[in-house]
């Protein structure tokens, strides 16, 4: 049985991780937006739907691209109390747990929402 130190390292080792996926995936959505220029409905509608959807496939394929990135940047952020009671920073499963960095880059990355709602509101007509 692992000891209660042990235990506690990892605890905040997961804390570590997922603070840092859901601050990079949080800013990075902030910043796309900012970069982007705002969402026109008017003009998404004149558009037809292959290019649309076309769009939304490249972008996707950015933010797979981003997502490989944050991992990587997560994976090289030192762990103050790697090494203690045994602990290696490396060998932690949550590490490589992308998904808390991709629920709020998809979430308040506000002009891929959009695109995606007028993609899908055109896909129901």
């Amino acid at each position: 049985m692992p000891k209660l130190s042990f235990l506690a390292i990892k605890l905040l080792a997961i804390s570590f991780v997922t603070t840092l996926y859901f601050s990079l995936g949080f800013l990075s959505a902030k910043v796309l937006d900012f970069f982007l220029k705002d969402f026109d409905e008017k003009a998404e509608s004149k558009k037809p739907t292959w290019q649309v959807f076309l769009e939304i496939i490249m972008r996707l394929c950015g933010l797979g691209i981003l997502i490989y990135i944050a991992r990587n940047l997560v994976e090289r952020v030192p762990f103050p109390l790697n090494g203690l009671a045994g602990f290696d920073y490396l060998r932690l499963k949550e590490l490589h747990s992308e998904f808390i960095f991709t629920i709020p880059l998809f979430i308040f990355h506000e002009n891929f929402v959009s695109k995606l709602k007028s993609l899908y509101n055109r896909l129901q007509k």
